[in-house]
């Protein structure tokens, strides 16, 4: 992929704000490098948004290397930092799945996430110990998988787990849609009854957004009625999509 020159600025930038004398920070580019001595190659790269100049080149920031590429689903380490102390360095194991570029993160109930704070006297040490870790499971998330797609969910369950999905999302989204609203199918491969294909379509709808509910009707001078909706917003925060994700591949593992 092509990483542009603020994306560069970002990944490379060392001038954290300190918060105390053991504030050592890690450089986001120093951490793709070490990934990539163990085989991985960056796949994505986006920076948080701000209007701040001063903090341009110092927003949090996430990356997707890829692991591997099996049966269309590509395995990934999502790494997340920032320049501005913000957040420490974090590391999520996650999937992405090719026919819909739609990215998913894997539960700590299945790959525990590493949170490396930027007082650590060696964080590559953590990044290995980490690596060493999700790889020993990467059978286990193929065994998981395997099972969702291979699980038939009733029509209350799938009901049951729309309305469980909605409120993840923590702003109420039940006055803005309706919660089988998220269970729309948007392509062929998403159709089906399987815990898989229902936890996607239900993840994709929940974070893209897009999504409505009727929630009554205009009328003009002439009497003619017009329906009205209310849209759910798409998440755009990384740091929420993040959270998201990863509660609703919990969710979807208490249907196995």
């Amino acid at each position: 992929m092509k990483i542009t020159e603020q994306q560069k600025r970002i990944i490379t930038n060392t001038e954290f704000i300190a918060t105390s004398d053991k504030y050592v920070p890690i450089a986001t580019l120093d951490v793709i490098n070490r990934f990539k001595e163990h085989g991985m190659t960056v796949n994505d790269l986006q920076e948080s948004r701000t209007r701040l100049d001063h903090k341009r080149d110092k927003v949090r920031h996430f990356v997707r290397m890829k692991i591997d590429d099996v049966g269309g689903i590509q395995r990934e380490v999502v790494i997340m930092n920032s320049s501005d102390s913000s957040t420490s360095l974090r590391l999520h194991a996650g999937l992405l799945r090719m026919v819909c570029n739609n990215g998913l993160i894997l539960s700590d109930d299945l790959i525990p996430m590493e949170r490396i704070k930027h007082t650590t006297k060696d964080p590559f040490a953590r990044i290995d110990a980490f690596v060493a870790r999700l790889m020993t499971s990467l059978d286990e998330e193929a065994r998981v998988r395997e099972a969702m797609q291979g699980r038939w969910m009733a029509a209350w369950q799938i009901e049951e787990f729309a309305n469980k999905a909605v409120a993840l999302r923590e702003d109420d989204l039940s006055k803005v849609l309706d919660p089988m609203a998220v269970n729309i199918i948007r392509r062929p491969e998403d159709a089906g009854h399987q815990v898989w294909q229902v936890y996607n379509r239900i993840q994709e709808n929940l974070i893209q957004g897009e999504s409505y509910r009727k929630i009554g009707f205009t009328y003009d001078e002439t009497g003619v009625a017009t329906e009205v909706y209310k849209v759910a917003k798409k998440l755009t925060d990384h740091s929420r999509i993040i959270k998201v994700n990863e509660q609703l591949h919990s969710l979807a593992m208490e249907y196995l």
